[in-house]
Protein backbone atom coordinates (compact mmCIF):
# COMPACT_ATOMS: atom_id res chain seq x y z
CA UNK A 1 0.00 0.00 0.00
CA UNK A 2 1.40 3.37 -0.95
CA UNK A 3 1.45 6.41 1.52
CA UNK A 4 -0.50 8.75 1.12
CA UNK A 5 0.95 11.48 2.58
CA UNK A 6 2.43 14.66 1.06
CA UNK A 7 5.94 15.44 1.33
CA UNK A 8 7.74 18.07 3.02
CA UNK A 9 9.69 20.31 1.01
CA UNK A 10 12.63 20.75 1.79
CA UNK A 11 12.25 24.88 1.88
CA UNK A 12 9.39 27.12 2.55
CA UNK A 13 9.05 30.83 2.17
CA UNK A 14 7.80 32.47 5.03
CA UNK A 15 5.38 35.16 4.89
CA UNK A 16 5.94 38.33 4.40
CA UNK A 17 6.78 40.79 7.73
CA UNK A 18 3.93 43.78 8.34
CA UNK A 19 5.76 46.87 8.51
CA UNK A 20 5.96 48.83 11.66
CA UNK A 21 3.27 51.18 11.76
CA UNK A 22 4.69 54.53 11.22
CA UNK A 23 4.07 56.73 13.40
CA UNK A 24 1.64 59.83 12.83
CA UNK A 25 3.01 62.91 11.29
CA UNK A 26 2.35 66.63 13.68
CA UNK A 27 0.03 67.25 10.42
CA UNK A 28 -2.10 64.20 10.46
CA UNK A 29 -2.46 64.37 14.49
CA UNK A 30 -4.24 67.98 13.67
CA UNK A 31 -7.96 68.32 14.01
CA UNK A 32 -10.03 68.00 10.68
CA UNK A 33 -12.53 71.64 10.60
CA UNK A 34 -16.00 70.59 9.65
CA UNK A 35 -16.70 73.44 7.05
CA UNK A 36 -13.44 72.92 4.75
CA UNK A 37 -12.19 69.61 5.84
CA UNK A 38 -8.17 70.29 6.41
CA UNK A 39 -6.37 70.37 9.69
CA UNK A 40 -5.78 72.79 12.22
CA UNK A 41 -4.34 74.14 14.69
CA UNK A 42 -6.15 74.44 18.08
CA UNK A 43 -4.44 77.43 19.13
CA UNK A 44 -4.50 79.23 16.54
CA UNK A 45 -8.57 79.18 16.17
CA UNK A 46 -11.15 80.53 18.04
CA UNK A 47 -13.79 78.68 17.16
CA UNK A 48 -11.72 74.71 17.99
CA UNK A 49 -14.88 73.64 20.20
CA UNK A 50 -17.16 74.02 17.53
CA UNK A 51 -14.58 72.14 15.32
CA UNK A 52 -14.18 75.05 12.98
CA UNK A 53 -10.85 76.76 11.62
CA UNK A 54 -10.83 80.18 11.94
CA UNK A 55 -11.15 80.85 8.13
CA UNK A 56 -14.98 79.09 8.27
CA UNK A 57 -15.65 79.98 12.20
CA UNK A 58 -17.90 82.86 12.95
CA UNK A 59 -20.20 83.71 15.78
CA UNK A 60 -23.85 85.42 16.22
CA UNK A 61 -23.58 88.32 17.61
CA UNK A 62 -26.49 88.53 19.43
CA UNK A 63 -26.45 84.65 21.08
CA UNK A 64 -22.78 84.15 20.95
CA UNK A 65 -23.31 80.43 18.87
CA UNK A 66 -20.00 79.44 16.78
CA UNK A 67 -21.42 78.42 13.03
CA UNK A 68 -19.98 78.66 9.65
CA UNK A 69 -19.37 81.81 8.49
CA UNK A 70 -21.81 80.91 5.91
CA UNK A 71 -24.38 80.40 8.14
CA UNK A 72 -24.46 83.91 9.21
CA UNK A 73 -26.63 86.83 7.96
CA UNK A 74 -25.80 90.28 8.41
CA UNK A 75 -28.85 92.61 9.73
CA UNK A 76 -29.22 95.93 10.71
CA UNK A 77 -29.03 96.87 14.31
CA UNK A 78 -29.05 99.90 16.55
CA UNK A 79 -27.49 103.22 15.60
CA UNK A 80 -27.27 101.55 12.04
CA UNK A 81 -24.51 99.29 12.56
CA UNK A 82 -24.48 95.92 10.69
CA UNK A 83 -24.79 92.56 12.91
CA UNK A 84 -24.01 89.01 12.19
CA UNK A 85 -26.63 86.76 13.31
CA UNK A 86 -27.50 82.81 13.42
CA UNK A 87 -30.49 82.28 11.66
CA UNK A 88 -32.46 81.31 14.90
CA UNK A 89 -31.47 85.07 16.29
CA UNK A 90 -32.67 86.44 12.83
CA UNK A 91 -36.18 85.69 13.00
CA UNK A 92 -36.15 88.56 15.38
CA UNK A 93 -35.38 91.02 13.31
CA UNK A 94 -37.80 92.67 10.95
CA UNK A 95 -37.68 91.96 6.75
CA UNK A 96 -38.14 95.24 5.31
CA UNK A 97 -40.51 95.20 2.33
CA UNK A 98 -38.92 97.39 0.62
CA UNK A 99 -34.73 96.55 0.15
CA UNK A 100 -35.76 93.25 1.65
CA UNK A 101 -32.85 93.72 4.15
CA UNK A 102 -33.17 92.71 7.81
CA UNK A 103 -33.48 95.38 10.95
CA UNK A 104 -33.86 95.80 14.20
CA UNK A 105 -37.31 95.33 15.02
CA UNK A 106 -37.24 99.06 16.97
CA UNK A 107 -35.94 100.59 13.90
CA UNK A 108 -38.54 99.67 11.13
CA UNK A 109 -41.93 101.01 10.61
CA UNK A 110 -45.41 99.92 9.87
CA UNK A 111 -46.43 101.40 5.86
CA UNK A 112 -49.81 101.18 5.32
CA UNK A 113 -51.11 98.34 2.91
CA UNK A 114 -47.51 97.37 2.15
CA UNK A 115 -45.59 96.57 5.27
CA UNK A 116 -42.87 97.09 7.31
CA UNK A 117 -39.86 99.47 6.33
CA UNK A 118 -36.29 100.06 7.47
CA UNK A 119 -35.50 103.55 8.99
CA UNK A 120 -32.90 104.02 5.50
CA UNK A 121 -36.27 103.31 2.65
CA UNK A 122 -38.57 105.75 5.15
CA UNK A 123 -36.15 108.48 4.61
CA UNK A 124 -35.31 107.61 0.90
CA UNK A 125 -38.22 110.42 -0.10
CA UNK A 126 -40.61 107.29 -1.72
CA UNK A 127 -42.55 106.67 1.48
CA UNK A 128 -45.33 109.94 2.73
CA UNK A 129 -46.50 110.23 6.10
CA UNK A 130 -50.02 111.71 5.74
CA UNK A 131 -50.72 115.07 7.17
CA UNK A 132 -54.11 114.60 8.90
CA UNK A 133 -54.05 110.66 10.35
CA UNK A 134 -49.97 110.52 10.60
CA UNK A 135 -49.82 106.81 8.92
CA UNK A 136 -46.88 106.06 6.67
CA UNK A 137 -48.00 105.30 2.99
CA UNK A 138 -46.12 103.47 0.33
CA UNK A 139 -44.87 105.50 -3.01
CA UNK A 140 -48.40 106.77 -4.78
CA UNK A 141 -50.85 106.57 -2.14
CA UNK A 142 -50.57 110.28 -0.48
CA UNK A 143 -51.47 113.33 -2.75
CA UNK A 144 -49.01 116.66 -2.15
CA UNK A 145 -50.98 119.67 -1.31
CA UNK A 146 -48.77 122.91 -2.09
CA UNK A 147 -51.16 125.32 -0.43
CA UNK A 148 -50.64 123.20 2.91
CA UNK A 149 -46.87 122.12 2.38
CA UNK A 150 -47.88 118.94 2.91
CA UNK A 151 -48.80 115.14 1.71
CA UNK A 152 -52.52 113.39 2.78
CA UNK A 153 -53.70 109.73 2.10
CA UNK A 154 -57.21 109.38 -0.07
CA UNK A 155 -59.11 109.59 3.47
CA UNK A 156 -57.35 113.06 4.70
CA UNK A 157 -56.66 114.69 1.47
CA UNK A 158 -58.15 118.34 2.02
CA UNK A 159 -59.13 118.70 -1.81
CA UNK A 160 -56.74 121.05 -4.24
CA UNK A 161 -58.93 124.42 -3.84
CA UNK A 162 -59.70 124.62 0.25
CA UNK A 163 -57.48 127.20 2.12
CA UNK A 164 -55.94 127.93 5.08
CA UNK A 165 -57.77 130.50 7.47
CA UNK A 166 -54.84 132.47 9.54
CA UNK A 167 -56.89 133.50 12.06
CA UNK A 168 -57.65 130.28 13.21
CA UNK A 169 -55.07 128.72 13.24
CA UNK A 170 -52.49 130.97 15.69
CA UNK A 171 -49.84 128.28 16.15
CA UNK A 172 -49.34 124.70 16.27
CA UNK A 173 -51.64 121.92 17.56
CA UNK A 174 -49.64 120.15 20.41
CA UNK A 175 -51.96 116.91 20.44
CA UNK A 176 -52.13 115.00 17.36
CA UNK A 177 -54.52 112.48 16.13
CA UNK A 178 -54.88 109.04 17.41
CA UNK A 179 -51.10 107.06 16.22
CA UNK A 180 -50.31 109.79 14.36
CA UNK A 181 -47.06 109.94 16.35
CA UNK A 182 -45.55 106.54 15.60
CA UNK A 183 -42.41 107.91 13.61
CA UNK A 184 -41.56 110.07 15.82
CA UNK A 185 -40.49 107.54 18.41
CA UNK A 186 -37.31 105.86 17.74
CA UNK A 187 -35.31 105.28 20.70
CA UNK A 188 -32.46 107.39 22.30
CA UNK A 189 -29.77 104.88 23.68
CA UNK A 190 -27.71 105.75 26.34
CA UNK A 191 -25.69 103.44 29.32
CA UNK A 192 -28.79 101.68 30.54
CA UNK A 193 -29.80 99.84 27.62
CA UNK A 194 -26.49 99.26 26.14
CA UNK A 195 -25.63 97.44 29.75
CA UNK A 196 -29.08 95.49 29.72
CA UNK A 197 -28.66 93.81 26.40
CA UNK A 198 -30.45 96.79 24.72
CA UNK A 199 -33.50 97.04 26.12
CA UNK A 200 -35.63 100.50 26.24
CA UNK A 201 -38.56 101.95 28.17
CA UNK A 202 -41.74 103.17 26.72
CA UNK A 203 -44.52 104.51 28.70
CA UNK A 204 -47.94 105.39 27.56
CA UNK A 205 -50.12 108.10 30.22
CA UNK A 206 -53.73 108.93 29.54
CA UNK A 207 -55.08 111.93 31.45
CA UNK A 208 -58.50 113.05 31.72
CA UNK A 209 -58.61 117.27 31.82
CA UNK A 210 -61.64 119.80 32.81
CA UNK A 211 -64.59 120.21 30.46
CA UNK A 212 -63.90 123.90 30.71
CA UNK A 213 -60.44 123.37 29.83
CA UNK A 214 -58.15 124.00 26.30
CA UNK A 215 -56.50 120.72 26.32
CA UNK A 216 -54.36 121.94 23.96
CA UNK A 217 -52.97 124.58 25.74
CA UNK A 218 -52.26 122.08 28.40
CA UNK A 219 -50.78 119.73 26.22
CA UNK A 220 -48.78 123.34 25.18
CA UNK A 221 -47.13 123.92 28.96
CA UNK A 222 -46.54 120.00 29.45
CA UNK A 223 -43.89 119.85 25.82
CA UNK A 224 -42.09 122.69 27.52
CA UNK A 225 -40.44 119.56 28.81
CA UNK A 226 -39.29 118.54 25.15
CA UNK A 227 -37.10 121.87 25.63
CA UNK A 228 -35.03 120.47 27.86
CA UNK A 229 -33.58 117.32 26.60
CA UNK A 230 -29.81 117.38 27.15
CA UNK A 231 -30.28 118.09 30.85
CA UNK A 232 -32.40 115.22 30.83
CA UNK A 233 -30.92 112.32 29.62
CA UNK A 234 -28.14 110.74 30.52
CA UNK A 235 -26.34 110.85 26.83
CA UNK A 236 -27.19 114.92 26.36
CA UNK A 237 -29.20 114.68 23.53
CA UNK A 238 -31.45 117.14 22.48
CA UNK A 239 -34.94 115.73 21.14
CA UNK A 240 -38.38 115.67 21.73
CA UNK A 241 -39.08 112.72 24.38
CA UNK A 242 -42.75 113.38 24.72
CA UNK A 243 -45.47 113.18 22.38
CA UNK A 244 -49.32 113.96 22.70
CA UNK A 245 -52.28 112.20 21.14
CA UNK A 246 -56.20 112.74 20.69
CA UNK A 247 -57.76 108.76 22.01
CA UNK A 248 -61.50 108.16 21.37
CA UNK A 249 -61.28 106.37 25.27
CA UNK A 250 -61.04 109.72 27.04
CA UNK A 251 -64.05 111.93 27.68
CA UNK A 252 -62.18 114.73 27.60
CA UNK A 253 -58.38 114.62 27.81
CA UNK A 254 -55.29 113.17 25.97
CA UNK A 255 -52.65 110.64 25.86
CA UNK A 256 -48.65 111.84 26.53
CA UNK A 257 -46.10 108.97 25.31
CA UNK A 258 -42.59 109.20 25.72
CA UNK A 259 -39.59 108.08 23.24
CA UNK A 260 -38.35 104.83 23.97
CA UNK A 261 -35.77 105.95 27.06
CA UNK A 262 -33.44 104.55 29.56
CA UNK A 263 -34.56 103.59 32.74
CA UNK A 264 -33.08 106.28 34.51
CA UNK A 265 -34.24 109.04 31.57
CA UNK A 266 -37.83 107.57 32.26
CA UNK A 267 -36.93 108.86 36.35
CA UNK A 268 -35.99 111.70 35.01
CA UNK A 269 -38.52 112.59 32.48
CA UNK A 270 -41.41 111.84 34.64
CA UNK A 271 -40.68 114.22 37.47
CA UNK A 272 -40.51 117.35 34.96
CA UNK A 273 -43.71 116.36 33.22
CA UNK A 274 -45.55 115.39 36.33
CA UNK A 275 -43.96 118.97 37.91
CA UNK A 276 -45.91 120.82 34.82
CA UNK A 277 -49.16 119.14 35.68
CA UNK A 278 -48.99 120.88 38.85
CA UNK A 279 -52.26 123.37 39.35
CA UNK A 280 -53.80 122.01 36.27
CA UNK A 281 -57.14 120.03 37.84
CA UNK A 282 -55.71 117.21 35.47
CA UNK A 283 -56.89 113.82 36.42
CA UNK A 284 -55.66 110.13 35.64
CA UNK A 285 -56.22 107.21 38.67
CA UNK A 286 -59.42 108.83 39.81
CA UNK A 287 -61.14 108.06 36.57
CA UNK A 288 -62.94 105.08 35.33
CA UNK A 289 -61.06 105.82 31.43
CA UNK A 290 -57.12 106.15 32.30
CA UNK A 291 -54.58 103.68 31.88
CA UNK A 292 -50.93 103.67 32.20
CA UNK A 293 -49.11 101.21 29.44
CA UNK A 294 -45.27 100.32 29.87
CA UNK A 295 -43.90 99.23 26.78
CA UNK A 296 -40.63 96.79 27.05
CA UNK A 297 -38.72 96.35 23.71
CA UNK A 298 -38.91 92.62 22.84
CA UNK A 299 -34.93 93.06 21.45
CA UNK A 300 -33.05 89.87 23.22
CA UNK A 301 -36.20 88.35 24.34
CA UNK A 302 -36.94 84.81 23.95
CA UNK A 303 -40.19 82.57 23.57
CA UNK A 304 -39.27 81.17 26.85
CA UNK A 305 -38.92 84.47 28.67
CA UNK A 306 -42.18 85.87 26.74
CA UNK A 307 -44.47 83.50 28.35
CA UNK A 308 -42.67 83.63 31.91
CA UNK A 309 -43.99 87.43 31.39
CA UNK A 310 -47.12 86.50 30.74
CA UNK A 311 -47.44 83.68 33.01
CA UNK A 312 -46.29 85.84 35.82
CA UNK A 313 -48.35 88.51 35.54
CA UNK A 314 -51.75 86.38 34.65
CA UNK A 315 -51.00 84.27 37.25
CA UNK A 316 -53.94 84.15 40.44
CA UNK A 317 -51.42 83.34 42.82
CA UNK A 318 -49.67 86.90 42.02
CA UNK A 319 -52.56 88.60 41.95
CA UNK A 320 -52.08 90.50 45.40
CA UNK A 321 -48.52 91.71 44.14
CA UNK A 322 -50.11 92.90 40.55
CA UNK A 323 -53.38 94.18 41.67
CA UNK A 324 -51.66 96.00 44.46
CA UNK A 325 -48.60 98.13 41.86
CA UNK A 326 -51.34 98.49 39.62
CA UNK A 327 -54.11 99.84 41.87
CA UNK A 328 -56.55 97.53 39.46
CA UNK A 329 -57.09 94.29 37.92
CA UNK A 330 -58.75 92.77 35.08
CA UNK A 331 -60.98 95.13 33.19
CA UNK A 332 -62.26 95.85 29.64
CA UNK A 333 -59.21 97.20 28.32
CA UNK A 334 -56.69 94.83 30.22
CA UNK A 335 -57.80 91.12 30.67
CA UNK A 336 -56.32 89.24 33.15
CA UNK A 337 -56.58 85.75 31.84
CA UNK A 338 -55.23 82.63 33.79
CA UNK A 339 -52.25 81.66 31.60
CA UNK A 340 -49.64 78.27 31.05
CA UNK A 341 -46.46 78.25 31.18
CA UNK A 342 -46.02 76.36 27.32
CA UNK A 343 -44.73 78.00 24.24
CA UNK A 344 -48.29 78.98 22.88
CA UNK A 345 -48.31 81.54 25.83
CA UNK A 346 -45.63 83.78 24.02
CA UNK A 347 -47.71 84.17 20.53
CA UNK A 348 -49.89 86.91 19.50
CA UNK A 349 -53.56 85.55 19.65
CA UNK A 350 -54.86 88.96 18.55
CA UNK A 351 -55.89 89.88 21.68
CA UNK A 352 -54.41 93.50 22.36
CA UNK A 353 -56.83 94.10 25.31
CA UNK A 354 -54.66 91.84 27.88
CA UNK A 355 -53.11 92.47 31.00
CA UNK A 356 -49.86 91.75 28.70
CA UNK A 357 -50.51 92.94 25.19
CA UNK A 358 -48.42 90.70 22.35
CA UNK A 359 -50.10 91.91 19.40
CA UNK A 360 -47.02 94.51 19.19
CA UNK A 361 -43.79 93.35 17.35
CA UNK A 362 -41.26 95.53 18.83
CA UNK A 363 -42.49 95.54 22.40
CA UNK A 364 -44.00 93.36 25.73
CA UNK A 365 -47.14 96.14 26.41
CA UNK A 366 -48.31 95.71 30.13
CA UNK A 367 -51.63 97.42 30.01
CA UNK A 368 -52.28 96.35 33.56
CA UNK A 369 -51.78 99.58 35.19
CA UNK A 370 -54.39 102.44 36.19
CA UNK A 371 -53.47 105.90 35.57
CA UNK A 372 -51.76 108.29 37.68
CA UNK A 373 -50.23 111.43 38.15
CA UNK A 374 -48.39 110.59 41.31
CA UNK A 375 -44.56 110.16 40.60
CA UNK A 376 -43.69 107.62 43.27
CA UNK A 377 -46.65 105.48 41.92
CA UNK A 378 -46.24 106.34 38.01
CA UNK A 379 -42.12 105.07 38.09
CA UNK A 380 -43.29 102.19 40.85
CA UNK A 381 -44.94 100.78 37.86
CA UNK A 382 -42.54 100.94 34.86
CA UNK A 383 -40.07 99.61 37.38
CA UNK A 384 -42.37 96.80 37.77
CA UNK A 385 -42.51 96.13 34.18
CA UNK A 386 -38.60 96.27 33.77
CA UNK A 387 -38.44 94.17 36.55
CA UNK A 388 -40.73 91.45 35.53
CA UNK A 389 -38.62 90.97 32.46
CA UNK A 390 -35.58 90.99 33.63
CA UNK A 391 -36.78 88.51 36.51
CA UNK A 392 -37.86 85.73 34.02
CA UNK A 393 -35.00 85.72 31.70
CA UNK A 394 -34.48 81.72 30.80
CA UNK A 395 -31.35 81.33 33.14
CA UNK A 396 -32.08 83.98 35.42
CA UNK A 397 -33.40 82.82 39.46
CA UNK A 398 -36.94 82.75 38.57
CA UNK A 399 -36.11 79.39 36.90
CA UNK A 400 -39.88 78.18 36.46
CA UNK A 401 -41.01 79.14 40.08
CA UNK A 402 -42.95 82.35 38.83
CA UNK A 403 -43.79 83.36 42.63
CA UNK A 404 -44.15 86.37 44.17
CA UNK A 405 -42.14 85.47 46.91
CA UNK A 406 -39.61 84.48 44.17
CA UNK A 407 -39.96 88.09 42.42
CA UNK A 408 -39.58 90.01 46.12
CA UNK A 409 -36.32 88.47 46.69
CA UNK A 410 -35.42 89.02 43.57
CA UNK A 411 -35.68 93.13 43.59
CA UNK A 412 -33.90 92.71 46.99
CA UNK A 413 -30.48 91.75 45.46
CA UNK A 414 -27.94 93.88 45.36
CA UNK A 415 -28.01 93.55 41.55
CA UNK A 416 -31.61 95.22 41.09
CA UNK A 417 -31.24 97.62 43.97
CA UNK A 418 -30.48 100.32 41.88
CA UNK A 419 -33.13 100.06 39.44
CA UNK A 420 -36.15 99.21 41.72
CA UNK A 421 -35.59 102.04 44.01
CA UNK A 422 -38.87 103.43 44.14
CA UNK A 423 -41.02 99.73 43.24
CA UNK A 424 -39.56 98.35 46.47
CA UNK A 425 -40.04 102.12 47.83
CA UNK A 426 -44.09 101.58 46.95
CA UNK A 427 -44.18 97.82 48.65
CA UNK A 428 -42.70 98.73 51.58
CA UNK A 429 -45.05 101.25 52.49
CA UNK A 430 -48.13 100.15 50.30
CA UNK A 431 -48.06 96.30 50.42
CA UNK A 432 -46.25 94.96 53.29
CA UNK A 433 -49.68 94.28 55.09
CA UNK A 434 -50.37 92.13 51.78
CA UNK A 435 -47.39 90.46 51.33
CA UNK A 436 -44.44 88.33 53.23
CA UNK A 437 -41.69 90.53 52.73
CA UNK A 438 -38.23 89.42 52.37
CA UNK A 439 -35.87 90.10 55.31
CA UNK A 440 -33.62 91.23 52.82
CA UNK A 441 -36.03 93.33 51.53
CA UNK A 442 -34.48 97.01 52.68
CA UNK A 443 -36.29 99.93 52.58
CA UNK A 444 -35.63 101.80 49.49
CA UNK A 445 -33.74 105.11 49.33
CA UNK A 446 -34.62 107.03 45.90
CA UNK A 447 -32.18 109.19 45.38
CA UNK A 448 -32.14 112.19 43.82
CA UNK A 449 -36.09 112.18 42.91
CA UNK A 450 -38.08 112.08 45.74
CA UNK A 451 -40.97 110.30 45.81
CA UNK A 452 -44.80 112.28 46.74
CA UNK A 453 -45.44 112.71 49.83
CA UNK A 454 -47.82 110.77 51.47
CA UNK A 455 -50.75 113.45 51.71
CA UNK A 456 -50.46 113.96 48.27
CA UNK A 457 -53.36 111.60 46.61
CA UNK A 458 -52.81 109.75 43.22
CA UNK A 459 -54.21 112.31 40.99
Amino acid sequence: MSDQTEPTPDYVEPPPATPPEAEPTAEAALPTCTGCGAGFRPNESPYTDAGYCEDCGGVCDDCGHICHHDDLLGVGGARREVRSVCDTCAERYDTCRHCGERHDPDYTYDVEDYGRICRECLYSGDFYTCEGCGYIYAPGCTTWREHRDASYCDDCDPGPDEEEDEEEQPGPRFIQPYHSTRHLRDPIPSPWPRANRGRFVGVELEIEAPLDADRDDIARHIDEVNNRGAALTADKVDRRLVCFEYDGSLSHGFELITRPLRLDDQRALWAAVIDRTAGRRLRSHNTTTCGLHVHISRRGLSDVQVAKVVTFVNDPANRPLVEGIARRYSGQYCHVLDKKLRRATARDDGNRYQAVNLCNPATLEFRIFRGTLKLSSLLACIEFAAAVVAYCEPCGPSGFNLTTAGFLDFIASAAMRQDTRFLRAYIADRLAHRLTLPTNFQRAVVGPIPAAPAAVTED
